[in-house]
C-alpha cells in the first residue's frame, strides 16, 4: 500500500494514479503534438504533410501522424476511440491534413493549377513547369488509362470518321481548329500522333 506521505508529495506534481489506457493516450499525445508542433518550426513547414519516415528526438512523428489519420476515421464513423474532439482540434490548429498524404498532395496540386488557370485563362501547364508540370502530365496519363479516357477516345475516334464521311477525305489529315458535334478533333488527332507508339488499341492510319 502506498504511504500517504509518498502519496502527497506525488499528488503536488501532478502525478495520476491510476493511470487509465484514456490518461496514457493523453500523455502520449501531448508529447507527440509538441514534437510536431517543434518538427514545423524546424522544418519551416506550412503543412502536416509528414514524411512516414520523419523522427524528431527519437519521436517518429510521421507514423504518428498516420495513426492519427486512422483514428480519425474511427471516431468518424462513431467507433470507439480516445480521440476526441479536443484533439482534433489542435490538430486542425496545426494544420492537420485528415486525408492520405497522396490525396493531400493531390489537392494541393489541384489549388496550384486552380491558380495557374486564374492567371493565364487555361490549364495547359507547360510540361517543364516545376511539379505542376509534371503532375498535370501524369493526370491526363491516368485519364487516358482508365475506362473514362478510353470512352473518350472512342467518343474522338467516332467523330473522327464522321468527319471523314462528312468531308468526303480518304484521309485524316485533319486541321488543328476541325470540330464535330463540339468534339476538338484536330487537337485530338495531333494527340494520337504524338502519342502513337504507346497506342495499344488499333486506330485508323494517321
Amino acid at each position: 500500500m502506498l504511504n500517504a506521505d509518498h502519496e502527497a508529495v506525488l499528488a503536488s506534481i501532478g502525478f495520476q494514479f491510476p493511470m487509465t489506457r484514456s490518461d496514457v493516450f493523453d500523455m502520449q499525445f501531448d508529447q507527440m503534438y509538441a514534437a510536431l508542433l517543434k518538427w514545423k518550426v524546424k522544418t519551416g513547414a506550412d503543412h502536416l504533410l509528414v514524411p512516414r519516415s520523419a523522427k524528431l528526438d527519437g519521436n517518429n512523428i510521421g507514423n504518428w501522424i498516420n495513426s492519427m489519420r486512422r483514428t480519425k476515421r474511427k471516431y468518424d464513423k462513431g467507433e470507439s476511440t480516445y480521440l476526441q474532439a479536443g484533439h482534433i482540434s489542435k490538430l486542425d490548429a496545426a494544420g492537420m491534413e485528415w486525408n492520405d498524404a497522396n490525396d493531400a498532395k493531390w489537392s494541393m496540386r489541384f489549388d496550384e493549377l486552380q491558380q495557374f488557370f486564374m492567371e493565364n485563362g487555361h490549364s495547359s501547364v507547360p510540361p517543364k513547369t516545376p511539379l505542376l508540370g509534371s503532375w498535370v502530365t501524369n493526370q491526363r496519363r491516368k485519364y487516358n488509362n482508365s475506362d473514362h479516357g478510353g470512352d473518350f477516345n472512342d467518343q474522338m475516334y467516332s467523330a473522327s470518321l464522321k468527319w471523314k464521311v462528312e468531308a468526303g477525305a480518304d484521309h485524316l489529315l485533319v486541321p488543328r481548329t476541325a470540330k464535330v458535334d463540339g468534339n476538338n478533333i484536330g487537337n485530338w488527332i495531333n494527340s494520337m500522333r504524338k502519342r502513337r507508339r504507346s497506342m495499344t488499341m488499333e486506330r485508323v492510319p494517321i
